[in-house]
């Protein structure tokens, strides 16, 4: 199986522009991928502020991602 990947600040561009051309707010990842590792993870919820991105968003994450105490600062960013 193929995996083709987008880098966070790609990702987060398209966000912005679809948000703009469509005034899309909300967006759902349902791809376990979306988050592929914590430092994806990290680099996504660390463009988002750094854009300012003001959407409202949900996603799916394998469960075991964020499976240690200190994995709470990545996913408080993503919140």
């Amino acid at each position: 199986m193929k995996y083709r990947y987008i880098s966070p600040r790609v990702l987060v561009q398209e966000i912005k522009r679809m948000k703009e051309k469509y005034r899309i707010n909300y967006f759902i990842f349902h791809d376990d991928l979306t988050f592929v590792s914590k430092k994806h993870a990290l680099e996504m919820a660390e463009c988002m502020l750094q854009e300012s991105v003001d959407v409202f968003w949900t996603g799916s994450v394998r469960s075991s991602l964020f499976k240690n105490e200190s994995d709470i600062k990545i996913a408080k960013q993503l919140k």
